[in-house]
């Protein structure tokens, strides 16, 4: 299976929990169900959005690079930022 087919079927699985169906039995799921709430289902939606963006891209996700971070006073800041002196703040 390619990653692109995957991804389709990721999706197939987010509409059907977004619908309330068991995307494994294609049952209705009971009322009850952790995974008929209402804010889940709206989260199954907005995943299958996605998915749909990135399958409409062919599979392709842009990839970002990561940045350095270092440690200052306990506190991570990103690199290339200069700590105030007086202060816990990172000042960018």
């Amino acid at each position: 299976m390619t990653e692109l087919e995957i991804m389709q079927r990721a999706k197939m699985y987010m509409d059907k929990l977004a619908q309330g169906i068991d995307p494994i039995s294609d049952q209705e799921m009971p009322e009850d169900s952790v995974l008929n709430n209402v804010r889940l289902a709206r989260c199954f939606f907005y995943v299958s959005g996605v998915l749909d963006q990135v399958i409409a891209c062919g599979g392709n996700v842009k990839k970002t690079p990561k940045k350095d971070f270092l440690c200052y006073r306990g506190r991570t800041v990103p690199c290339g930022c200069v700590a105030g002196a007086d202060s816990d703040h990172a000042v960018c």
